[in-house]
């Protein structure tokens, strides 16, 4: 049957709903009377959440006596953005699945057992990673999915079109996103990785029947596919970022090249002024008739022979 710890429950009619046996133990955020109790009714010591979080293999993954211990990174994420651990005690008569945030794989193993009265804990715990990797999966493809939509905004078709300065900011900040949420993803497959690993080299005590090898074995070549998936969306989106990198600093020098285009238009003309300017009492030109017209006549003839050589140039 599955039994699933709630809050008020006291030590002896938790000893008396384990009786005879409970396939799935799920502990969501237990308090510290409901873990002594279970380990009371169980005989066995639940990790600490400071051994969940823990990074060694050998604090995650433990062969004891009677049952095997695996901690892992599971499919959904802590308040503070970190990747949940759940933490999974196999015995030959139960499974008892330990987390402190709510698991979106918890739900299809709560439906798989619901329709499969008989299952067996290994049999459920197969179901668990496998759904775990298959939710990763899904996020990857749905981070894939925006990025194509970000690539678009950022190479769209018509180059008259400029993107505003905070288009461009919630454009790095969703590649910000993005990003770090594919990391995220990937330490959770490496996590994922290491676990079917030791689940190969234990099969004997998590995979006794054939089929849930040969599940295990498949869960290793889709956590290898999904993980070269994850690093062509991480080199997509660094791809991204580079180029709007790119394309703002060629915005930015078509800006400057207009300025220095309007700066040298302007130069002779400044050139002329301040020739005329200079407050000499003996200037040749000072009195003549045309005068003024010939210098402004100068002067734009000065610019328009400007502008002609960097359109000749192709500056322009």
């Amino acid at each position: 049957m599955i039994w699933s710890l709630v809050a008020g429950l006291e030590g002896p009619s938790l000893k008396e709903g384990l009786e005879p046996a409970a396939s799935w133990i799920d502990l969501d955020k237990p308090t510290a009377a409901e873990r002594a109790a279970v380990e009371s009714a169980l005989e066995l010591t639940l990790p600490s959440r400071v051994r969940m979080r823990s990074i060694e293999p050998s604090n995650r993954l433990v062969v004891a006596q009677e049952y095997v211990a695996m901690t892992y990174s599971g499919a959904s994420r802590c308040e503070d953005g970190s990747n949940e651990r759940v933490t999974c005690i196999l015995a030959p008569n139960y499974l008892i699945t330990l987390r402190t945030a709510e698991d979106d794989a918890i739900a299809t193993v709560r439906a798989y057992a619901e329709r499969t009265p008989g299952a067996q804990p290994h049999d459920l715990f197969i179901v668990l990673v496998d759904a775990t990797v298959g939710y990763l999966a899904d996020r990857l493809e749905a981070l894939g999915a925006e990025i194509d939509r970000i690539s678009g905004d950022v190479f769209h078709p018509d180059p008259q079109d400029r993107r505003t300065r905070r288009e461009v900011q919630e454009i790095m900040r969703n590649l910000g996103r993005i990003g770090t949420e594919i990391l995220r993803l990937q330490d959770a497959l490496t996590s994922n990785k290491r676990l079917v690993l030791f689940m190969e080299q234990h099969r004997r005590l998590i995979a006794p029947d054939l089929d849930d090898r040969n599940a295990i074995n498949v869960l290793g070549s889709d956590i290898d596919a999904i993980n070269q998936l994850a690093n062509a969306l991480d080199g997509k989106v660094d791809f991204l970022l580079n180029a709007l990198l790119g394309l703002i600093t060629l915005d930015q020098n078509q800006i400057m090249m207009v300025l220095s285009l309007i700066a040298a238009m302007f130069l002779p003309a400044t050139l002329i002024s301040s020739i005329f300017g200079m407050n000499f009492v003996d200037m040749p030109g000072l009195s003549w008739h045309h005068g003024f017209l010939l210098c402004v006549a100068g002067m734009v003839m000065a610019a328009i022979s400007v502008w002609l050589i960097f359109h000749w140039r192709r500056w322009m």
